[in-house]
């Protein structure tokens, strides 16, 4: 954003927001963090349980790539439409002074 004042540069630097905070509370922070942490930490035993129980190498192969590809799964569904949203919503987001 162009012009910020100094109290809305202040808001950057802060991690824990307010629970009333409309961008970003903590309890959402919290929670949302947890989910997506056990999305991440869980595929990539899923990716060690997929390698060890196969039978030949090429499966071991096989199951790391569909493995891979659901390890990128929460950039479509989390990331890019955020992304999106911003672009779409941004005289909502920023409205010119």
């Amino acid at each position: 954003p162009p012009s910020l004042t100094s109290e809305e540069w202040s808001r950057f630097f802060h991690i824990y927001k307010p629970p009333d905070d409309p961008s970003f509370p903590t309890l959402g922070m919290l929670l949302g963090q947890h989910v997506a942490g056990v999305w991440y930490w869980c595929l990539d035993q899923a990716i060690v349980q997929r390698v060890l129980s196969t039978r030949t190498v090429h499966h071991a192969k096989a199951s790391c790539l569909l493995a891979g590809f659901l390890k990128i799964t929460p950039m479509f569904l989390m990331a890019y439409p955020g992304i999106i949203a911003r672009k779409l919503f941004d005289a909502e987001l920023y409205p010119a002074n």
